[in-house]
């Protein structure tokens, strides 16, 4: 188990602290909540009509080294790409 945070990258370069962190077995797990934060915010802008301007997540250790990036257009560009697929 270690404290990963996940800091969110504003369009404008600006970063937005993870104050907390959360504990998770793996990097992968941590990744993954990473997804699921940028699906949620990705949800969050298209059901209000205002753009957070939320550009990434950034995944980080205790020591605050970058150790992973979830930027919101590969989770948009995934979303696509298996509603296309499950059109077909």
């Amino acid at each position: 188990m270690g404290r990963y945070y996940l800091n969110y990258r504003k369009a404008d370069g600006s970063i937005l602290p993870d104050e907390e962190g959360s504990e998770l077995p793996s990097l992968q797990a941590a990744h993954d909540q990473a997804l699921d934060v940028a699906c949620e915010i990705l949800m969050a802008d298209m059901q209000s009509g205002w753009d957070s301007h939320t550009e990434a997540i950034i995944l980080a250790d205790e020591q605050g080294h970058h150790l992973d990036c979830v930027r919101l257009t590969e989770v948009t560009l995934k979303g696509f790409q298996l509603q296309h697929r499950a059109d077909r």
